[in-house]
């Protein structure tokens, strides 16, 4: 019975939602409704990472929101694209290391804990840095949950970091890759083309 008297209610909620969806589309304002609800929604995290960064001082360097979770050291050595800068605000807990210069190409996506480490402590002097060409990473690369990219690797266009990965050496377009150290899942398509799965092989000899 009371399973019966709970229906009709959650059944008009579509409708009532399809309703007015219909409502603002007819007046043109559908979709500015849509930007204005997001805008609202995100409104909270923009306001603490705003706080933060302008008014407590942490990542104060940095010429775009970051999250107030999330460290970037020697911002200076960043060039990031615009569209690429979202993450930077949205992701928490990620530690975004510039020393050597990382460059970050257009509509690139990194998720939370993301580390990038352009530089290495010297193994004789820990209080220095190695020199090391800088991280490079293509458009479109989309870098999973608390993956690591280490010193001079570069990623070419449309590369997927799986979530957890160490990746330590240079990856080509298209590539998908993961593991402790990244290794390929996944290779690109002919001419540059969505990634295939790549075949099984047997052990090799070496």
């Amino acid at each position: 019975m009371m399973s019966g008297d709970s229906t009709p209610s959650n059944a008009t909620r579509p409708a009532g939602a399809g309703r007015r969806r219909r409502f603002l589309e007819r007046l043109g304002f559908y979709h500015l409704a849509c930007r204005c609800r997001s805008a609202w929604q995100a409104f909270p995290l923009r306001a603490t990472n705003f706080v933060f960064q302008r008014v407590v001082g942490l990542n104060r360097g940095c010429r775009w929101p970051v999250h107030f979770t999330s460290t970037v050291t020697t911002p200076e050595r960043l060039e990031v694209h615009p569209s690429a800068r979202a993450s930077f605000a949205l992701s928490g807990g990620c530690y975004i290391q510039g020393i050597n210069g990382i460059i970050i190409e257009e509509n690139t996506l990194f998720a939370p804990g993301v580390k990038l480490i352009s530089a290495n402590h010297n193994r004789d002097d820990h209080r220095r840095w190695d020199p090391a060409p800088p991280i490079r990473i293509g458009p479109g690369c989309w870098i999973g949950a608390n993956a690591v990219i280490l010193p001079g690797v570069e990623l070419g266009a449309g590369v997927v970091v799986a979530a957890g990965a160490v990746v330590s050496k240079s990856v080509p377009a298209g590539q998908v890759v993961g593991g402790i150290p990244a290794r390929p899942l996944r290779r690109g398509g002919p001419e540059g083309g969505a990634p295939v799965a790549k075949p099984a092989t047997g052990r090799s000899a070496g």
